[in-house]
């Protein structure tokens, strides 16, 4: 939590005439002063990172994953079209 003392500067604050100056400062307390690899050594914050991480990224792979294979659909259906467009070229001349 941070703790913060807030003063006025002009000693007539008032809202009527439209200016109020304000001194804001902020003091992180100690319970702040954790970094990010403390945290990760806790066994319950590194389960609940990787949870997170897969219930995120797993749809995610999986819609690439069919977006992909269907491009591949639609491209090898356009190269057999042109196989069977080269078949049956000479058979129209043919006729």
């Amino acid at each position: 939590m941070l703790q913060g003392s807030v003063t006025a500067t002009s000693p007539h604050c008032c809202w009527i005439a439209g200016k109020l100056s304000v001194k804001v400062t902020l003091k992180p307390t100690k319970q702040e002063n954790f970094t990010v690899t403390k945290n990760w050594r806790n066994p319950i914050a590194r389960a609940r990172l990787i949870g997170l991480l897969i219930v995120f990224i797993l749809p995610f792979t999986l819609a690439v994953y069919q977006l992909i294979y269907e491009i591949n659909g639609q491209i090898e259906f356009a190269h057999k079209e042109r196989l069977g467009l080269e078949y049956t070229q000479p058979l129209i001349q043919l006729l």
